[in-house]
């Protein structure tokens, strides 16, 4: 776990200074959001009693360091009646303040107020405009509770998180963590070196091997580490408004398994942007996760995906979290992300989030190449991938040394299978693959036309049609795959 900097300590405590600050004046309406409000600043506005009210120039996130160090120091003489920040907008500091000599001089001394040749750089406030400037607000940094932000400074600058708590003068953000590994050299003084920090959830048994600290356990699912705060694995973190940016298009697909992963409460409600990685087109087939409804993409969204269900359930809007490609055993392939971007291959096996494909490469100019041992396997995420079609490959061989075209273009065929489904009238029987048949109304989606092995005097090596889930590869007695039967189908010329 990487040590905070000086900088993210002393923005943590002034998090925690202005929260209290703000607690305490919260007593008295700061915005317009009833009418009784507009009847209470109403009773408040300016008369000849008020002091005036001013604009500083301050440098860009210094505004409350110069607000703070303003109030610390005034004294009678500088004649201040309130000093304050507007959280959502930069810049600026405002004074409710005579402008005497005596206060010029402390603001020329203040962190963080812009000085120049001519000195500060104020300007009053007309009293009409008082209101307008209590209540005006930067559209770039208003945010709200479960929205996805991006950090644009400090260690975490370019992670995405989710508000879960807005305050006056900032947000609290879920963040995944990054963990920073010691490592001991081996040498005499033991020097130790500090691996890069990299996005992690946060486990206490792993602080514990890695430290050898124990994090405080302060409730369920809530730690304390090296000042920073825990829960269900994710960090909190305070950010003033000018430090995130308020639209987050998207996230990697890596943080997002990470989020899916620490189950904390506030992303059950959250509408999670789209993984980075994960590219959808029009009319692509999806199955929707939480029902195993099927159905065709209609409109992309941000946030989620229209999707139509067909002419009996429609078009229903979901959530990216609850979207995978339909992708079946044999289906033609092509990754649209990664370094494996552009791959071709066909699908071998389908896991739970993976989906394993085959890969073929063949040399046109060696044609002593064991075509078997160019197979490569890989595994990809079912959303980084498209179905599409096996392309019409020309050869530049010679046609005795070229495979031929179907056998390219289609898995498994010259594989010998057994019918082994219970009840089926040729069980036991075995036969070789002449053809695989997608798009077929059965659980996987395929169908198998074999020609049997065995001698019937009345119809001899008869041609039939099963379904794939019904046999199995003689050799090896397991279900048929690409790992084996590709290989046997590029071995049989």
């Amino acid at each position: 776990m990487e040590r905070p900097s000086k900088r993210d300590e002393i923005d943590d405590v002034l998090a925690g200074i202005m929260a209290r600050s703000r607690s305490y004046a919260a007593t008295a309406p700061t915005h317009v959001e009833s009418s009784d409000d507009l009847a209470y600043i109403a009773g408040r506005l300016p008369s000849a009693e008020d002091y005036p009210l001013w604009r500083v120039g301050c440098r860009l996130g210094l505004e409350e360091e110069a607000v703070f160090s303003l109030l610390l120091k005034a004294r009678e003489e500088h004649q201040i009646c309130s000093a304050f920040t507007r959280g959502s907008l930069r810049g600026w500091v405002y004074l409710e303040a005579l402008m005497n000599p005596n206060l010029i001089h402390l603001l020329e001394q203040t962190p963080g107020i812009i000085r120049t040749k001519q000195g500060i750089v104020w300007h009053g406030i007309e009293p009409s405009d008082w209101l307008r400037m209590l209540t005006m607000t930067n559209p770039d940094t208003s945010v709200e509770v479960n929205q996805w932000v991006q950090v644009r400074k400090g260690i975490y600058r370019g992670d995405i998180g989710l508000v879960v708590k807005v305050e006056s003068w900032g947000v609290e953000v879920l963040l995944v963590p990054h963990l920073a590994v010691l490592i001991m050299e081996p040498s005499l003084k033991r020097k130790r070196s500090v691996v890069p920090p990299k996005p992690a959830l946060f486990e206490p048994n792993v602080i514990k091997y890695l430290y050898d600290i124990n994090p405080i356990q302060k409730s369920d699912g809530l730690y304390t580490f090296h000042g920073l705060h825990f829960k269900h694995r994710l960090l909190q973190k305070h950010y003033d408004f000018h430090s995130l940016a308020s639209t987050a298009v998207d996230m990697p697909s890596y943080f997002f398994l990470l989020f899916k992963a620490s189950d904390h409460p506030s992303l059950h409600t959250s509408r999670f942007p789209r993984p980075r990685e994960w590219i959808f087109e029009q009319g692509e087939r999806v199955i929707i996760c939480s029902s195993g409804k099927s159905g065709v993409v209609a409109v992309i969204g941000t946030n989620n995906l229209e999707v139509d269900l067909g002419a009996e359930n429609g078009k229903e809007i979901f959530p990216w979290s609850d979207i995978q490609k339909d992708v079946r055993i044999g289906d033609f392939i092509t990754i649209t992300s990664g370094r494996l971007h552009g791959t071709t291959g066909w699908v071998d096996k389908v896991d739970e989030d993976v989906i394993h494909v085959i890969e073929k490469h063949v040399d046109d100019h060696n044609t002593d190449t064991d075509l078997s041992s160019s197979l490569k396997e890989f595994e990809v995420h079912w959303n980084w991938l498209k179905v599409t079609t096996a392309p019409f490959l020309y050869a530049s061989r010679a046609p005795s040394q070229v495979l031929p075209l179907f056998k390219d273009q289609v898995p498994w065929i010259g594989t010998s299978v057994t019918i082994f489904r219970i009840g089926h009238p040729y069980k036991g029987r075995s036969g070789v693959i002449k053809n695989v048949l997608r798009g077929q109304p059965t659980d996987s989606g395929l169908r198998i036309k074999m020609q049997l092995t065995y001698l019937d005097p009345s119809k001899p090596f008869p041609l039939i049609v099963v379904d794939y889930g019904n046999v199995i590869e003689t050799i090896t007695a397991t279900a048929v795959q690409l790992r084996q039967t590709h290989k046997h189908a590029l071995q049989a010329k």
